[in-house]
């Protein structure tokens, strides 16, 4: 696993407690690329790609994990195996990260923007609001402060519609 970087996304999905109880995100860095990770996305074996229903759930959960420990090809590639089986938000949102610390913005930017569009299409407008946030990060890293700020007043006008959450 590779080293984190600073300025995690504390209204990412992917949350990890330290002693303090309050939640780190691994969601936004420009600097967090893993010197021992590439930015090629790992293969799955040829027995994970044919998981199941059942084994999506594992999948985001070894995801997350791998996440949680800084190892971003591997991330990537359990997101990778879920969207195979089924494209879901969370296996959207995760590649998004993944790919972001990975440096990938083209891959970043289509999977949160599919993720956000997704999200929108189920009407769950939390996920909605992360997606945006994750998409500010992305256009900030990757784009411009256009399209940063246009992410960011999004997310805030589908926050303001919600209760408080860890979103906010």
């Amino acid at each position: 696993a590779g080293e984190r970087g600073v300025g995690h996304n504390p209204s990412s999905r992917f949350r990890e407690p330290v002693a303090s109880g309050v939640a780190h995100g691994v969601g936004c860095c420009r600097n967090a690329m893993s010197r021992s990770e590439s930015t090629e996305p790992s293969q799955l074996s040829e027995a994970e790609s044919r998981v199941g229903a059942a084994g999506v759930e594992d999948l985001l959960a070894a995801g997350r994990e791998a996440l949680l420990r800084a190892a971003w090809a591997e991330a990537r590639a359990r997101f990778e195996g879920a969207l195979a089986v089924e494209e879901t938000v969370e296996a959207l949102e995760g590649l998004g990260v993944a790919a972001r610390w990975q440096m990938d913005g083209p891959a970043a930017l289509a999977a949160h923007e599919r993720a956000y569009r997704l999200a929108r299409e189920e009407g769950d407008e939390v996920a909605a609001a992360r997606l945006a946030i994750e998409l500010t990060f992305d256009c900030g890293t990757f784009r411009g402060s256009a399209e940063t700020s246009g992410w960011l007043e999004r997310a805030g006008h589908l926050l303001e519609r919600l209760p408080p959450l860890p979103e906010h």
